[in-house]
This record gives C-alpha cells, sequence and structure tokens, in this order.
C-alpha cells in the first residue's frame, strides 16, 4: 500500500512522474488534471505532513500546468488540515482544487461537468480508466 512506501520512495515516485508528465509534449502543452482517490484505510495518524509539504513545493516547482486537482470524497479529517494546507497554496492553487462528494454516480456527474471525460475517470469511480496505483508504484520503484 502506498502508505507503507518508505518517504524518500514516495518522493522520488513523485519526482519521476513529474519528470515524465513534463517530458511528454501533449502534456505540457494541455496541462495535467490529478485525480486523487482517497483510500479508506489511512486515517490521520498515517498522515506525513513532512512528505505532503515537499510533495506540494515539488507540484509548484515543475514547470508543467496542474489543470485542477481533484479530491474524491477527502476523509473526515480533511477539514481540519484543509486550512493549513491551502495556507502552503498560492492562490491559483488554491482556486484549482476540487472537492467531489456522494456516490460514484454523483462524483462520476460532478468530474464530467468539469469536463473530464469518462475514459479518463478511474473505473473505481465509475469511469472507463484503468488505474492501479500499486502496480504504479511497483513500476517506479524499478527507476528510482
Amino acid at each position: 500500500e502506498l502508505h507503507r512506501m518508505p518517504r524518500s520512495r514516495l518522493i522520488q515516485s513523485s519526482w519521476y512522474i513529474f519528470e515524465s508528465i513534463m517530458n511528454d509534449t501533449t502534456t505540457s502543452q494541455n496541462g495535467v488534471v490529478v485525480i486523487i482517490l482517497n483510500d479508506e484505510k489511512v486515517d490521520l495518524e498515517k498522515v506525513d505532513r513532512k512528505t505532503s509539504r515537499e510533495i506540494i513545493q515539488l507540484f509548484q516547482s515543475f514547470p508543467v500546468q496542474f489543470k485542477a486537482f481533484h479530491q474524491i470524497r477527502p476523509p473526515w479529517y480533511y477539514t481540519h488540515i484543509w486550512p493549513v494546507l491551502s495556507y502552503m497554496l498560492s492562490r491559483e492553487m488554491r482556486l484549482r482544487m476540487k472537492f467531489h462528494y456522494g456516490s460514484n454516480e454523483e462524483v462520476l456527474e460532478s468530474l464530467q461537468e468539469h469536463g473530464l471525460a469518462p475514459s479518463n475517470i478511474p473505473q473505481d469511480i465509475g469511469g472507463e480508466a484503468k488505474f492501479d496505483p500499486i502496480s504504479l508504484r511497483n513500476s517506479l520503484i524499478r527507476f528510482v
């Protein structure tokens, strides 16, 4: 599971993902939309504030335009963390954060209202895109 990944590996993996995004000409021209699916098993004690801050700094330092961040069903404690996180973000980044709640159908509809096609939305929430974060993590570890 991703929350068991050592902090240094998580930062390295994030760096590799960002660098891959930056090197893709289509993505660098059109920008990136990030969908954050929450692992219901991760609780507040497992949140590493230092790692979160470093990943946010990575997001802000890369010369790639992040069009939006879609947070799917944020955990209950997010209402307490968001004011702190938002303080670390630029105004532009705060405006790009979108939160989606409800059933898969409601989340899917909300994402589509923001211009995301079902082919780009993970199957976990009713879309058509196949995404396996553990396999992604394992493949990235080979490169970092």
